[in-house]
């Protein structure tokens, strides 16, 4: 089996406008393993001064997908960065089923 790799992500990166209660969406190419989703490995941060919005995050293993619910409304024209936390970040990373980590944390803007 290989190492997970992000396949899509919704919203995409640097998308603008996007609705203040938008849930993000991450899709894989293998099953994960379910402990490695987490508030560790799915973080998302307001941009100007990396404050952290909390939220929580579900796993579909059918879809691969994983979601991230924010814990608040967004705030209105303000830049957010989400990162999917891999190995050359923290041991703590996302995995799939068989302990693979995702090799690179992906970082994009929304």
């Amino acid at each position: 089996m290989a190492a997970p790799t992000i396949t899509s992500r919704t919203p995409s990166n640097n998308q603008t406008n996007v609705y203040i209660n938008q849930l993000i969406y991450v899709y894989f190419d293998v099953a994960l393993l379910t402990s490695s989703i987490n508030g560790n490995t799915f973080l998302m941060y307001r941009s100007t001064d990396y404050s952290q919005v909390e939220g929580t995050t579900s796993y579909n293993s059918t879809e691969k997908k994983v979601t991230f619910i924010p814990g608040k409304v967004l705030d209105s024209d303000t830049a957010y960065t989400f990162i999917v936390v891999g190995v050359d970040q923290s041991s703590d990373c996302v995995k799939n089923d068989v302990l693979e980590s995702l090799a690179e944390s992906e970082r994009f803007s929304l």
